[in-house]
């Protein structure tokens, strides 16, 4: 019985008194353990039955070991759909510790994002042979629905089904929601637009990430740059598709704000669609930047909300792919 097997570790929390203890235990017994603990689906109701305070530690770790096992008993006839499994038990794995409940303890943020922009490249290199993983996920959160469906709910939940059982669940098939969107929105193709990349500390790493999912490098060879100053020469020598800049370019350099509007005038004034976007780690400037670059959609200088996905720490070049799609898309609206 889950409940039983839990027990133990349970305990285990119980003895610390800090988040971050707890966290520590969760990882460490989870990283040695991926069997899964439930003998059936609907004996992982019994999270649900957990006080919150243990529930958050558990949940998806217990939930995750679930999805690896279905992932484990998946047959791969190919090298390529080997390949593609690998990398997604490593994002369920990941997972597990980076959710909403623990992600400020999970210190791996930005490799488990470029990760997963590996992830949805690689499957959308072959989107046909690569749907039976995305099914697979999406089959797990119909289980689950079927689940909240017809069980019984218990007395002593202490939390909703929905949100201790099926949240959890639709957040690992989200791993494979940019493949999706791609595939229906048939957009499995690379972009074919060129890039220009700001940022003073390892523009390089971004870019290729960029590259990687689908962008075109230069004609000129160059691509990144480390300041808004040497990015704008250039811009005013040849033209760029799409610009992402950093907003705080270190000390005595051009701002990223200030590089978004000149960037912004100078395509317009080529007729060219300003297709600009800025990332950065900083709350506050994302903040900044959203309330002096981003009005409403005919003015706006940057093409989506910059607060919502502009954290470099959470950045993925899927969801910038698909915020270029859709600006596109919805820039022909008003031409």
């Amino acid at each position: 019985m889950l409940k039983e097997k839990l027990e133990p570790l349970l305990q285990e929390l119980a003895k610390v008194n800090t988040d971050k203890d707890k966290y520590d235990i969760i990882k460490n017994y989870f990283s040695q353990h991926e069997e899964n603990l439930a003998s059936d689906i609907e004996e992982l109701v019994t999270l649900c039955q957990l006080p919150a305070e243990e529930r958050c530690f558990v949940a998806y770790p217990v939930l995750g070991n679930w999805l690896l096992e279905r992932l484990h008993k998946f047959d791969t006839k190919t090298e390529y759909a080997s390949n593609v499994k690998n990398q997604l038990e490593y994002l369920i794995r990941e997972k597990r510790f980076n959710n909403s409940h623990l992600k400020e303890f999970y210190k791996e943020q930005i490799p488990f994002h470029t990760a997963w922009d590996n992830v949805t490249n690689l499957m959308l290199q072959k989107p046909e042979e690569s749907m039976p993983f995305h099914l697979l996920l999406h089959q797990a959160l119909l289980d689950v629905g079927d689940v909240l469906d017809t069980v019984e709910r218990p007395s002593n939940l202490q939390v909703d089904l929905g949100h201790g059982f099926f949240a959890p669940v639709f957040h690992f098939e989200f791993l494979t929601f940019y493949y999706r969107v791609a595939v229906e929105d048939n957009h499995t193709k690379p972009l074919g637009l060129t890039i220009m990349l700001v940022d003073d500390q390892e523009p390089q790493q971004w870019y290729d990430r960029l590259i990687s999912a689908g962008f075109t490098k230069h004609p000129n060879g160059k691509g990144f740059f480390y300041d808004c100053e040497s990015a704008l020469e250039a811009l005013t020598k040849s033209n760029y598709d799409v610009i992402l800049t950093d907003l705080d370019l270190g000390k005595g350099k051009m701002p990223g704000i200030k590089f978004v509007q000149k960037a912004f005038q100078i395509q317009k004034q080529r007729g060219v669609l300003p297709l600009i976007s800025v990332f950065s780690y900083n709350e506050k400037l994302l903040k900044e930047a959203e309330d002096k670059l981003h009005w409403n959609l005919e003015e706006s200088m940057v093409f989506h909300q910059v607060n919502h996905d502009g954290n470099k720490m959470s950045f993925t070049t899927s969801h910038f792919c698909k915020n270029v799609h859709d600006a596109i898309e919805r820039y022909k609206k008003f031409t």
